[in-house]
């Protein structure tokens, strides 16, 4: 295989290394190709209900080999983003793997909150928006 050498490739994932549950076409001779010629590489998802550990079990269903360091979700660039403007007081609606993510951070209930995030959330209720609403007056 001949592929052009660049420092580092930042690859998106569904659509681009599978689509749903479907392996791309030559996906894992790409990463194999990476990782092997020790190119850098990140993985870039916009799932927030995953945590890396959890795309890496997908990539390994799929017969694709890397590890935890090789893979950023958008839970990951909030986690990073909160840190910087130095939020703490924190509202998620969301899934697992937002709410894991954000695990350091005082998850609030009440009036004492600073930020309100939301993800896919495939239980959301009314009164997880109603509380929302009432958090942001």
């Amino acid at each position: 295989m001949s592929i052009k050498k660049y420092k580092l490739y930042l690859i998106d994932l569904d659509g681009t290394i599978y689509n749903g549950e479907k392996k791309i076409k030559f996906a894992d001779q790409f990463v194999d190709y990476l990782n092997k010629t020790k190119t850098d590489y990140l993985f870039l998802t916009n799932n927030s209900t995953k945590e890396p550990k959890d795309v890496i079990d997908k990539l390994k269903n799929l017969g694709i080999s890397t590890t935890e360091e090789h893979v950023y979700t958008s839970s990951d660039a909030t986690k990073m983003y909160l840190l910087k403007k130095g939020y703490s007081k924190v509202y998620i609606i969301g899934e697992r793997g937002l709410k894991d993510t954000l695990g350091d951070f005082n998850q609030k209930n009440n009036e004492d909150v600073e930020v309100v995030i939301v993800g896919l959330d495939r239980k959301l209720t009314y009164e997880k928006l109603t509380k929302q609403s009432i958090l942001m007056e």
